[in-house]
């Protein structure tokens, strides 16, 4: 089952909710995880959301796969992702993340 709820407000999500979360969650990355990752390491970002973290990751050259439920907010991570960079977005139900590996197949967003 893939979790769609946020397909009707992926606009307002990705525009006004998160930026102060992101601005957070990173500096506490850095301090309990990143410094212990080489790079490029590969980082797979549940519930990526509109890839605000997984683009910043992509850009210290992590190798990031944003996995997430919304097609709308994978359209909105796609376009966040910088050029160039290894970053993908898959559509799939977290709940499933860990049955048959679904994350593995790449989105139809």
């Amino acid at each position: 089952m893939i979790y769609q709820d946020y397909d009707p407000f992926a606009w307002l999500y990705a525009n006004y909710w998160g930026s102060e979360y992101h601005r957070q969650i990173l500096p506490a990355l850095d301090r309990v995880l990143l410094k212990h990752l080489p790079i490029p390491a590969t980082i797979l970002d549940l519930c990526c959301g509109d890839g605000r973290l997984a683009a910043e990751l992509c850009l210290r050259e992590y190798i990031v796969t944003g996995v997430d439920g919304s097609r709308n907010l994978l359209k909105i991570a796609k376009g966040n992702a910088p050029s160039g960079a290894l970053c993908k977005a898959m559509r799939a139900g977290c709940r499933s993340a860990g049955r048959s590996r679904p994350w593995c197949r790449p989105s139809t967003a």
